[in-house]
Protein backbone atom coordinates (compact mmCIF):
# COMPACT_ATOMS: atom_id res chain seq x y z
CA UNK A 1 0.00 0.00 0.00
CA UNK A 2 3.06 2.33 0.71
CA UNK A 3 4.41 1.75 -2.88
CA UNK A 4 1.22 2.38 -4.76
CA UNK A 5 1.00 5.96 -2.33
CA UNK A 6 4.33 6.66 -3.02
CA UNK A 7 3.67 6.15 -6.59
CA UNK A 8 0.37 8.14 -6.87
CA UNK A 9 1.91 10.98 -5.29
CA UNK A 10 4.84 10.65 -7.64
CA UNK A 11 2.37 10.82 -10.79
CA UNK A 12 0.82 13.61 -9.27
CA UNK A 13 3.56 15.72 -8.75
CA UNK A 14 5.10 14.88 -12.43
CA UNK A 15 1.69 15.85 -13.53
CA UNK A 16 1.39 19.39 -11.87
CA UNK A 17 5.13 19.75 -12.68
CA UNK A 18 3.79 19.29 -16.55
CA UNK A 19 1.26 21.71 -16.14
CA UNK A 20 3.70 24.39 -14.54
CA UNK A 21 6.04 23.87 -17.32
CA UNK A 22 2.82 25.18 -19.92
CA UNK A 23 2.03 27.57 -17.79
CA UNK A 24 4.68 30.19 -19.34
CA UNK A 25 4.12 29.52 -22.94
CA UNK A 26 0.64 29.88 -22.70
CA UNK A 27 1.20 33.49 -21.15
CA UNK A 28 3.30 33.89 -23.46
CA UNK A 29 0.36 33.60 -26.32
CA UNK A 30 -1.58 35.62 -24.18
CA UNK A 31 1.06 38.36 -24.18
CA UNK A 32 1.13 38.45 -27.72
CA UNK A 33 -2.45 38.49 -28.36
CA UNK A 34 -2.54 41.59 -25.45
CA UNK A 35 -0.05 42.88 -27.61
CA UNK A 36 -1.75 42.70 -30.37
CA UNK A 37 -5.11 43.69 -29.18
CA UNK A 38 -3.85 46.86 -27.67
CA UNK A 39 -1.97 48.16 -30.77
CA UNK A 40 -5.44 47.21 -32.84
CA UNK A 41 -7.56 49.69 -30.62
CA UNK A 42 -5.12 52.07 -30.11
CA UNK A 43 -4.97 52.27 -34.01
CA UNK A 44 -8.57 52.40 -33.84
CA UNK A 45 -8.81 55.18 -31.46
CA UNK A 46 -6.52 57.53 -33.76
CA UNK A 47 -8.98 56.56 -36.83
CA UNK A 48 -12.36 57.57 -34.07
CA UNK A 49 -10.44 60.88 -32.93
CA UNK A 50 -9.64 61.96 -36.66
CA UNK A 51 -5.38 61.74 -36.29
CA UNK A 52 -5.12 60.29 -39.55
CA UNK A 53 -1.66 61.21 -40.01
CA UNK A 54 -0.90 59.45 -36.58
CA UNK A 55 -2.89 56.33 -37.88
CA UNK A 56 -0.96 56.26 -41.36
CA UNK A 57 2.22 55.69 -38.83
CA UNK A 58 0.41 52.96 -37.33
CA UNK A 59 -0.69 51.19 -40.37
CA UNK A 60 1.71 48.51 -42.72
CA UNK A 61 1.80 50.75 -46.04
CA UNK A 62 0.77 49.18 -49.53
CA UNK A 63 1.80 50.23 -53.09
CA UNK A 64 2.46 53.66 -53.85
CA UNK A 65 -0.60 55.69 -51.89
CA UNK A 66 0.73 58.69 -50.05
CA UNK A 67 0.17 59.55 -46.64
CA UNK A 68 -1.69 62.66 -48.09
CA UNK A 69 -3.99 60.69 -50.36
CA UNK A 70 -4.11 57.63 -46.92
CA UNK A 71 -5.46 61.04 -45.00
CA UNK A 72 -7.71 62.36 -47.70
CA UNK A 73 -9.74 58.72 -48.13
CA UNK A 74 -9.63 58.90 -44.22
CA UNK A 75 -11.48 62.42 -44.31
CA UNK A 76 -14.13 61.48 -46.75
CA UNK A 77 -14.64 57.35 -44.92
CA UNK A 78 -18.61 56.82 -44.66
CA UNK A 79 -17.49 54.48 -41.12
CA UNK A 80 -15.49 55.40 -38.07
CA UNK A 81 -14.75 53.17 -35.22
CA UNK A 82 -17.51 52.98 -32.24
CA UNK A 83 -16.48 53.76 -28.49
CA UNK A 84 -15.21 51.60 -25.91
CA UNK A 85 -16.65 48.09 -25.66
CA UNK A 86 -18.12 48.15 -28.83
CA UNK A 87 -14.76 48.58 -30.81
CA UNK A 88 -13.20 45.72 -30.50
CA UNK A 89 -14.66 42.34 -29.14
CA UNK A 90 -14.25 38.28 -29.66
CA UNK A 91 -10.07 39.01 -30.75
CA UNK A 92 -8.65 35.42 -31.91
CA UNK A 93 -4.93 36.10 -32.57
CA UNK A 94 -2.85 33.30 -34.19
CA UNK A 95 0.53 34.09 -33.94
CA UNK A 96 2.80 32.93 -37.49
CA UNK A 97 6.48 34.04 -36.25
CA UNK A 98 7.57 36.39 -34.20
CA UNK A 99 6.81 39.18 -36.51
CA UNK A 100 3.60 37.89 -38.29
CA UNK A 101 0.06 37.37 -37.25
CA UNK A 102 -3.35 36.53 -37.86
CA UNK A 103 -5.83 38.25 -36.34
CA UNK A 104 -9.86 37.71 -36.06
CA UNK A 105 -11.92 40.24 -34.36
CA UNK A 106 -15.32 41.53 -34.57
CA UNK A 107 -15.48 45.22 -34.85
CA UNK A 108 -17.82 47.62 -34.18
CA UNK A 109 -18.16 50.87 -36.68
CA UNK A 110 -20.54 54.03 -36.73
CA UNK A 111 -22.23 54.55 -39.93
CA UNK A 112 -25.14 56.62 -39.55
CA UNK A 113 -27.85 55.65 -36.53
CA UNK A 114 -26.61 53.12 -34.32
CA UNK A 115 -23.30 50.38 -34.32
CA UNK A 116 -22.49 48.32 -37.25
CA UNK A 117 -20.41 45.12 -36.45
CA UNK A 118 -18.03 43.04 -38.60
CA UNK A 119 -16.21 40.35 -37.91
CA UNK A 120 -12.74 39.91 -40.34
CA UNK A 121 -9.19 38.48 -39.96
CA UNK A 122 -6.56 40.29 -40.53
CA UNK A 123 -3.07 39.80 -40.95
CA UNK A 124 -0.93 41.90 -38.76
CA UNK A 125 3.09 42.62 -38.82
CA UNK A 126 4.96 43.36 -35.78
CA UNK A 127 7.53 46.86 -36.51
CA UNK A 128 9.66 47.46 -33.90
CA UNK A 129 7.33 47.00 -30.92
CA UNK A 130 3.99 47.62 -32.73
CA UNK A 131 1.70 44.91 -34.66
CA UNK A 132 0.31 47.01 -37.55
CA UNK A 133 -2.72 46.23 -39.79
CA UNK A 134 -2.30 47.06 -43.62
CA UNK A 135 -3.08 50.21 -44.77
CA UNK A 136 -5.78 48.46 -47.51
CA UNK A 137 -7.58 47.03 -44.60
CA UNK A 138 -7.97 50.20 -42.79
CA UNK A 139 -9.33 51.86 -46.30
CA UNK A 140 -11.82 49.04 -46.74
CA UNK A 141 -12.92 49.02 -43.25
CA UNK A 142 -13.55 52.60 -43.66
CA UNK A 143 -15.75 52.18 -46.52
CA UNK A 144 -14.70 55.05 -48.20
CA UNK A 145 -17.83 56.42 -50.48
CA UNK A 146 -16.53 56.56 -54.13
CA UNK A 147 -19.94 57.58 -55.07
CA UNK A 148 -19.78 60.45 -57.76
CA UNK A 149 -22.51 62.83 -57.35
CA UNK A 150 -24.81 64.16 -60.11
CA UNK A 151 -26.67 66.98 -60.74
CA UNK A 152 -30.05 66.20 -62.35
CA UNK A 153 -31.35 68.82 -64.55
CA UNK A 154 -35.36 69.21 -64.94
CA UNK A 155 -36.85 70.77 -67.72
CA UNK A 156 -39.86 73.03 -66.98
CA UNK A 157 -42.83 71.71 -67.66
CA UNK A 158 -44.33 75.46 -68.46
CA UNK A 159 -43.56 75.09 -71.68
CA UNK A 160 -40.09 77.65 -71.33
CA UNK A 161 -37.46 75.91 -73.50
CA UNK A 162 -37.18 78.41 -75.70
CA UNK A 163 -34.88 80.45 -73.94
Amino acid sequence: MGKLMAVAVLVGIACFAGTVRELPAASADSGVEAEVKRDMEFALDLWRDGRYDDLYEQVVPGGKQSKETFVRKMQLATRRPACCWEKVQEVRVTVKSETSATVRAKLGFEEGVGTEYLTRTFKVVKQGDTWRLAQADVVSLAAVSKKKRYVTKRRSDHGENGR
